[in-house]
């Protein structure tokens, strides 16, 4: 067992997740790094997964913005008294949204550890007012899989192809998508009241809608011109889809697809072009050596738009769309200065994922009890059936049994939508999914070659 975790044997340490496709097989490579130095990990899903039995444990979370959340994690997971730290998954983001400020840890989230990608992300939250000391800079963690160690973890290209019913022969042009406001009221309402920005919210929405109006209008050209082209469209984690794409989907099954499965840095791996609109997936564009092109039929205020974007070059009408998918390979494309980039992934030393063990190791070794809350249980079952979470816990475990065991499948779609069905499906599948077992196994040998 390696030095400062010796006297944290008897705690556990559970790491949470949120999104699958965005930070399953980060926890999968952290849990393999705890366990390599001799620790008992548990991964828990977030969305209504309830612990019964109480531990003091360490707890490492994808997001925490303010006392609520510090103590939802707390009551799910009947953690009193544990050592928290926080992942921070949304960490680049517009002038208008860091104004807004809904991302800044407040009340009791402020005194949890947060990591940090780089430094532009370190200062963001000294001057929100987080105590240096709560602070690391850790690089981030999903990046870590594009280190050259780790290139034995992706599927190939002839096996993406086998796996999707893909054409090897063709141009594979990945499209990662960020319209999470088109055709997703659940998304907009959630936004609008934590923002409270009515106008953001409006603005942002209507670009949202005519810029993928516009680039699916590209895409239905390009496709009828070009047989030998194959657009990849990779929705964000809480992008709904729209109407129009699924009608493209199925006038052109083969052209087009709608894949959700697998990670971004899969798709860049595999895929001769990449585009996109709005993701800050540049940085794994940037790490893979792979061009990648900004589709914007409609210009972005700054205020509205990510800062590594700012006067970047964009394919802004179809005649440079086409031109861009014919003549691509004649350089590496790349819409923005990289030292830009560099400013907000810290991609120098060692992996994030070590950083981010270190730190969780020496801070909970000089600190190994986190501040108890008295009165604990009685609260938290006010809390869990006052919120109503003790009767969702239980419809989300019905529905999964009748999903996991007959298949069963709700098709309302206002239904899926207001109780987050979609997300409670993923759940089953992912823990039913034997490729995980392979990808754990491959991380495992991974790590256990670092000295």
């Amino acid at each position: 067992m390696e030095r400062g975790l010796e006297n944290l044997s008897s705690r556990e340490i559970i790491l949470v997740y949120e999104n699958i496709v965005r930070e399953y097989d980060n926890a999968l490579l952290l849990k393999a790094e705890f366990e390599r130095r001799g620790y008992q990990v548990r991964l828990v899903h977030k969305v209504y997964d309830i612990l019964w039995k109480h531990r003091a444990a360490i707890v490492i979370v994808p997001n925490c913005y303010h006392t609520l959340d510090f103590k939802s994690y707390t009551y799910f997971l009947n953690c009193n008294g544990s050592i928290y730290f926080d992942l921070r998954y949304e960490q680049v983001m517009s002038k208008r949204v860091q104004k807004i400020g809904y991302h800044n840890p407040k009340g009791k989230a402020k005194n949890i550890h947060h990591f940090c990608w780089g430094q532009k992300g370190y200062e963001h939250l000294l001057q929100a007012g987080v105590p240096r000391k709560h602070l690391t800079v850790s690089g981030a963690l999903q990046l870590d899989f594009l280190r050259p160690e780790f290139q034995s973890f992706y599927l190939d290209r002839h096996k993406i192809a086998q796996n999707y019913q893909l054409k090897e022969d063709k141009k594979w042009l990945l499209y990662i998508s960020s319209f999470t406001f088109v055709e997703n009221a659940a998304v907009t309402k959630y936004t609008a009241g934590e923002f409270k920005d009515d106008a953001f919210i409006q603005k942002f929405s209507q670009i949202s809608a005519a810029s993928q109006k516009a680039t699916l209008e590209w895409f239905e050209k390009l496709v009828a011109e070009r047989e030998d082209v194959i657009i990849i469209y990779r929705k964000h984690p809480v992008e709904a889809g729209s109407t129009r794409l699924k009608q493209l989907t199925e006038k052109y099954p083969y052209q087009i697809r709608d894949i959700s499965g697998l990670s971004v840095k899969q798709w860049i791996k595999v895929c001769d072009i990449t585009t996109t609109w709005f993701s800050t997936s540049a940085a794994e564009v940037y790490l893979s050596q792979k061009p990648l092109f900004l589709i914007r039929p409609y210009a972005i205020d700054e205020e509205f738009d990510i800062p590594f974007y700012y006067h970047a070059d964009c394919v802004d009408s179809y005649e440079k769309l086409r031109s861009m998918v014919c003549n691509c390979d004649l350089g590496q494309a790349f819409p923005v200065p990289k030292a830009i980039v560099q400013q907000y992934y810290d991609t120098g030393g060692k992996p994030a994922y070590v950083t981010i063990v270190d730190t969780v190791a020496k801070i909970a070794a000089a600190s190994p009890q986190g501040i108890a809350e008295k009165g604990f249980q009685r609260k938290r079952w006010k809390f869990l059936i006052g919120q109503h979470i003790i009767l969702k816990y239980g419809i989300k475990k019905i529905y999964q049994a009748a999903y996991a065991c007959l298949r069963f499948r709700l098709k309302d779609g206002a239904l899926r939508k207001n109780f987050a069905v979609t997300g409670w499906e993923e759940d089953i599948d992912n823990r039913k999914n034997h490729l995980n077992k392979i990808k754990f196994q491959k991380i495992k040998q991974i790590v256990g070659q670092r000295e």
